[in-house]
């Protein structure tokens, strides 16, 4: 999911604790992947693990306070964007904050946590957010879990990675690379903070869309770009196009769905880092494409299907590339260096 507004809080990495590293389970649901956290004294909760966001917010009734929790005596009033498992949707969300301990597996970090007072449409038990300095909680002292993690030394190395497989099982990784469950090497590309790309965007083996910025969000379950650029997608490969609201949704034959990838770094960038030597970034461009058995959301009977494919006008000329993209691949979000690294899985 994304973010309508963003409130940065930088913090230092000062290390505080034994720091360690740990791959856990995650599983699909709906087009969004989710993890077992504790908050408080509320256990197994099922949380949607979302890198295009930085609170955690807790559904309705969810929420018991563990024993060193802090009411924090505000409240908070959150937007989200591609909420849907088309990719559309808003929702806004309002309630309490507190400051309480959430772990996942053998991490803990005390968190701001925000007790949803409203009916969030967000599913399962509530949303995690894995965007650095992407949190929209009031005070100076709000940031996302893993950068709290990264802050107090608790991890190995300052970094996760997400390696989501097409059985709807996968993988968080915390605080290391974990190159076993990868293909070759990691295609390495400069990010910022929000995980945000430069890309190309191929369609149909050929550039449609050169250096254009990418957000790379695992809660938003599909692909969104500007409406006149995926318009021309849908023009030039048969997909056809219908407004609804301020959106742009496809409709195409289930048996021949398009073929949609970004090349990563984009070749300028991958040019770029080549006359620069630079051992963080990759020189040449990979291509991952989007599985075909990704591209069909819905079935609507007589070989006709909606696209994963959607447009929006977020006032920026940006993409959003969210669950669809990730499944098949291992993605590292490194927070020290601001790279993202990107590998097919070895058993997708």
């Amino acid at each position: 999911m994304s973010f309508f507004s963003v409130l940065a809080a930088v913090s230092s990495l000062t290390a505080t604790a034994v720091a360690t590293s740990q791959i856990v389970p995650v599983t699909e649901d709906s087009g969004f992947w989710f993890g077992n956290f504790t908050v408080g004294n509320s256990t197994n909760l099922s949380l949607l693990v979302d890198t295009g966001s930085g609170d955690i917010i807790i559904n309705p009734g969810l929420y018991k306070a563990g024993s060193n929790a802090e009411n924090l005596h505000e409240n908070f009033d959150n937007s989200y964007g591609t909420t849907q498992s088309n990719g559309g949707g808003t929702i806004e969300i309002k309630g309490p904050l507190y400051s309480d301990i959430v772990s996942i597996g053998k991490l803990s970090a005390k968190q701001h946590i925000g007790a949803a007072n409203n009916q969030t449409g967000i599913p399962h038990d509530g949303i995690v957010g894995f965007g650095p300095s992407s949190t929209e909680f009031p005070g100076p002292n709000a940031m996302a879990f893993v950068e709290t993690l990264c802050r107090d030394g608790d991890l190995s190395e300052c970094r996760f990675g997400l390696a989501l497989n097409s059985n709807k099982t996968g993988s968080l990784i915390l605080g290391e690379v974990e190159p076993s469950l990868y293909k070759n090497n990691l295609s390495l590309v400069p990010s910022s903070e929000s995980w945000t790309v430069n890309a190309d965007i191929y369609v149909d083996g050929s550039i449609s869309n050169s250096d254009t910025s990418v957000v790379m969000d695992s809660g938003t379950a599909t692909i969104v770009g500007p409406i006149d650029q995926v318009s021309a997608i849908f023009n030039s490969t048969g997909i056809q196009g219908v407004r609804s609201g301020g959106s742009l949704f496809g409709y195409f034959p289930c048996d021949k769905p398009p073929t949609l990838g970004i090349g990563l770094p984009s070749q300028s960038d991958a040019a770029a880092a080549a006359k620069k030597h630079s051992p963080l970034l990759s020189t040449t461009t990979t291509l991952f494409n989007i599985s075909s058995d990704q591209w069909a959301i819905a079935n609507n009977g007589h070989n006709n299907c909606t696209a994963l494919l959607s447009g929006q006008d977020f006032g920026e000329s940006i993409w959003i590339f969210g669950q669809a993209f990730y499944t098949g691949l291992y993605v590292d979000h490194n927070m020290k260096d601001s790279v993202m690294g990107f590998a097919s899985l070895d058993s997708p």
